[in-house]
């Protein structure tokens, strides 16, 4: 049920680290961190990616539609409030007033 939002990179390091841990040539649960992987949620943004993954190649869109969630979720989380949104993006409130315009956020 983990959704694996570092990919194969993530899943590496865990099975490395399971094999220096296993000291054996079986990976048991117990080398594992999987109480951790498994506490840790699923977010919008990696459904969004997961199912986005393999339709479109082309990284400015992909951005696009990333800062697009973000903004939302960011404006969802301080009830609208603009410089309190831009903030918490650790962005300039004119960088976001002018993301606003650019996906019609207003």
């Amino acid at each position: 049920t983990y959704a694996w939002p570092g990919n194969v990179r993530e899943l590496e390091n865990v099975l490395e680290r399971a094999t220096i841990l296993a000291n054996k040539k079986t990976i048991l649960p117990q080398h594992l961190p999987l109480e951790s992987l498994n506490s840790m949620p699923v977010t919008r943004m990696d459904i969004g990616l997961q199912a986005n993954k393999f339709n479109n190649f082309s990284i400015p869109q992909a951005v696009s539609t990333i800062e697009k969630q973000m903004i939302c979720a960011a404006l969802e989380t301080t009830q609208g409030n603009k410089a309190k949104t831009a903030k918490l993006l650790e962005i300039s409130e004119r960088s976001l007033w002018n993301k606003l315009d650019l996906y019609q956020l207003k």
